[in-house]
């Protein structure tokens, strides 16, 4: 008899254990919350079971909007809400609209650097040999009746067996200008570091007479992994080539030209081919995030300067009291 009574209470002890989690499941409201880039957008509230509600698309410029997304999957809105639960805003670059942005903003401060290392006899005045690479660049002021670009150092530096070299700048509407590697009047040093691997040239810039002129681009912060970028260039004297991507991650990159860089570069996703080494990285307003300065050989990926590394070579070499 004891034993059957025990057996019952037990019994009874359970059943009323597995109602009461039950009944607090069916009970309790499940939160959803919605992201969007790392913000929360909305939230709501549902009930154990029911699905919740779609919330209006949000709106991002230069992207469309793809879906609500949990982990890599998108999140069907039919699924019966048993848990709280976090959803993540997806979107894809709108590249029309980005490529007309660009077009009226950083591709107008895009350009080709040229840099010429040669010898020569008879005090200068006859050429014996000469080897001419060609990168890109990009405009970052133009005051004083000079035009500052930002390129790469291993774009402007002057070739082993050479005592020479000429850099010059050719703008999108294929005006040149003879250029040099600036210099702060209160440095010894120039505005070139291959640790860097960045450097600021300059040129005597008169827009009253020229019928298109340059711009300066906008400067904008790091990019996070996942954003949009649009990478310009001039590969093979090719004018504002333009490729779309995103950022795939922040890594140490050394080169075959330079094991120096001692700092995270940005992995992108936008190819990038020979000639656009100097060339902006910029956000889908035309804002500059990142230089390029090397490219994958299968054209997978291109690796770029960050913009904070950007301002801090120019925090030692240009903006100096």
């Amino acid at each position: 008899m004891k034993k059957i009574l025990s057996a019952s209470l037990a019994f009874i002890l359970i059943a009323l254990t597995f109602t009461g989690c039950m009944f607090l499941n069916f009970t309790e409201q499940q939160t959803v919350n919605f992201y969007v880039d790392g913000k929360l957008y909305t939230k709501a509230s549902v009930d154990y079971g029911d699905a919740v509600i779609e919330p209006p698309c949000p709106d991002k410029a230069y992207h469309v909007f793809t879906g609500w997304y949990s982990g890599d999957l998108r999140f069907n809105f039919a699924t019966p809400i048993i848990a709280n639960l976090n959803l993540y805003a997806h979107f894809t670059l709108d590249a029309e609209a980005a490529t007309e942005r660009i077009s009226e903003t950083a591709a107008k401060s895009t350009v080709t650097v040229l840099n010429k290392s040669y010898n020569s006899s008879m005090g200068g005045f006859i050429e014996t040999e000469s080897q001419t690479s060609q990168g890109s660049g990009v405009v970052i002021d133009i005051s004083g009746g000079w035009c500052y670009v930002l390129t790469n150092y291993h774009v402007i530096a002057k070739e082993e067996g050479f005592a020479n070299q000429a850099i010059s700048v050719e703008d999108p509407w294929g005006n040149k200008f003879d250029a040099r590697i600036y210099k702060h009047r209160n440095l010894t040093e120039e505005a070139a570091n291959e640790s860097y691997d960045l450097a600021l040239i300059c040129f005597q810039y008169d827009t009253a007479k020229l019928k298109h002129s340059l711009c300066e681009i906008e400067l904008g912060e790091d990019p996070k992994n996942g954003d949009s970028i649009i990478s310009l260039g001039t590969p093979d004297g090719m004018k504002n080539f333009l490729t779309c991507g995103e950022i795939i991650m922040y890594q140490k990159i050394n080169t075959e030209k330079n094991d120096t860089m001692d700092f995270e570069a940005i992995v992108h996703s936008a190819i990038i081919n020979h000639g656009s080494s100097g060339g902006p990285l910029v956000d889908p307003h035309g804002r500059l995030v990142g230089l390029n300065f090397a490219g994958s050989e299968n054209l997978t990926y291109g690796c770029a300067i960050p913009i904070s590394i950007i301002n801090e070579f120019l925090d030692i070499y240009v903006y100096v009291d």
